[in-house]
């Protein structure tokens, strides 16, 4: 007689014949199930002294996929059913593994840095990002556009601190920590102090961007000169009267106030009489010239004050300007494809500002709905399924919250949650 039994150490689910010695190949534990189906202790019948020994076992390998169930079914042994065990398994993916890693625990923590972590880029459409600083660099040579997000995780009741660095050649996606939800302004500021603070490898800000947006609804413009300032102050960035008198004279057109290396040849070929090159050499000697005539330049400017950076810091945040360098980086994208990286790997400016772009026209900056928040509205205090899957039934919620309102939630809740546990039961 054949029975479907669990294991007493790890409850993984075996099909046995009736009386039987078993054996778990998930935890390799042994047990005895009688006539009956019941699982009695030891690994032979109780009632016969013939068996004193256990028999050898054959074909004892162990695949890998065999210690992957086992690692996983001891972790969910104590809060879940054998059936979910599967489910978590099957369904687990890289955003599952991403919140291990972290290890956010809520409960002892409000946040905390990891990594930096590198190449997370299915983030970009896989969560909902609050926007709290994104600052450009207009260059015809290579525009550079960045995003520092809030990517919510609403069943961990968290959110990832994210950062999107794009330009037409290379993409960085940098997941550099976590805070709980609702977010403390205190303990992000902290977090970003150190973020934008760093030095060497890890840093953020190497030159002073062209353009500053503040659009944050946890972040004021108060907080954003703040963290920006002691990111310059950490980077050693000097020049800003400089580029507040480029900006002025030059006002709101990046292209005239930002030369060619052609325009900039021409213009020092003239101020020092210097006849056009004849050949290679001569060209590379000249720009060997330029290059040294710009760091010197670069050594005599005057050093960071909170005087100059707060004037620079109103002209990259006014609406006009930050309107048309926005607008302008695109035409600047393609351009720094076509003129300066033809041949080059690159990305095209749909594909590299898209996400840069929602943000700054808050598309993706909504109200975050916590699982709680939906385990209250469907009146239950679990809901199956992977992380994955929760958080598809986090969104269609908020969707239908937008729709038809919670109460209308409250009043449909019992066919709702009846309607979800037979996706999720279509997707086991």
């Amino acid at each position: 007689m054949n029975r479907n039994v669990y294991c007493p150490n790890c409850g993984f689910p075996i099909a046995v014949m009736l009386p039987s010695s078993v054996l778990c190949k998930t935890c390799s534990s042994q047990f005895y199930v009688n006539r009956d189906g019941i699982v009695e202790s030891g690994t032979s019948d109780p009632s016969s002294k013939s068996q004193e020994q256990k028999k050898p076992v054959s074909d004892k390998i162990i695949y890998i996929e065999d210690i992957l169930k086992r690692t996983l079914t001891k972790a969910y042994r104590k809060v879940t059913t054998p059936k979910e065990k599967l489910f978590k398994f099957r369904k687990r993916d890289e955003l599952d593994t991403l919140i291990e890693s972290m290890q956010a625990d809520t409960r002892q923590s409000a946040g905390e840095l990891v990594g930096p972590l590198h190449n997370f880029g299915f983030l970009d459409k896989r969560l909902t990002h609050r926007l709290l600083i994104a600052w450009g660099l207009f260059n015809p040579y290579g525009p550079t556009w960045c995003s520092l997000t809030l990517a919510a995780v609403p069943e961990k009741n968290i959110s990832i601190i994210y950062l999107k660095i794009s330009n037409p050649f290379s993409i960085e996606s940098i997941v550099h920590g976590w805070v709980r939800e609702p977010v403390e302004t205190e303990t992000l500021m902290t977090l970003l102090f150190h973020i934008l603070g760093q030095k060497g490898d890890g840093q953020i800000i190497v030159c002073a961007p062209t353009f500053i947006v503040c659009r944050s609804d946890l972040l004021n413009f108060k907080d954003i000169a703040t963290l920006m300032y002691h990111a310059f102050t950490i980077s050693g960035i000097k020049g800003l009267n400089e580029d507040c008198e480029a900006m002025r004279k030059h006002w709101l057109n990046p292209w005239d106030r930002t030369p060619s290396i052609g325009d900039m040849l021409m213009s020092f070929m003239e101020q020092n009489s210097l006849a056009t090159p004849r050949d290679d050499k001569e060209r590379g000697e000249l720009l060997g010239s330029l290059a040294s005539f710009l760091r010197k330049k670069m050594e005599v400017q005057l050093p960071l004050t909170s005087e100059n950076f707060l004037r620079w810091f109103k002209l990259v945040t006014d609406p006009e300007h930050l309107a048309e360098e926005c607008k302008q980086m695109w035409v600047a994208w393609e351009g720094a494809i076509e003129h300066v990286g033809k041949g080059l790997p690159s990305i095209n400016a749909q594909d590299g500002l898209s996400f840069h772009w929602d943000l700054l026209r808050n598309r993706r900056i909504r109200k975050m709905l916590t699982l709680e928040k939906v385990k209250s509205l469907l009146g239950v205090k679990e809901l199956p399924g992977s992380q994955w899957i929760v958080g598809q039934l986090i969104d269609s919620t908020e969707e239908l919250i937008k729709e038809n309102g919670e109460d209308w939630i409250r009043r449909n809740s019992d066919r709702l949650v009846e309607e979800w546990k037979m996706s999720v039961d279509a997707l086991d």
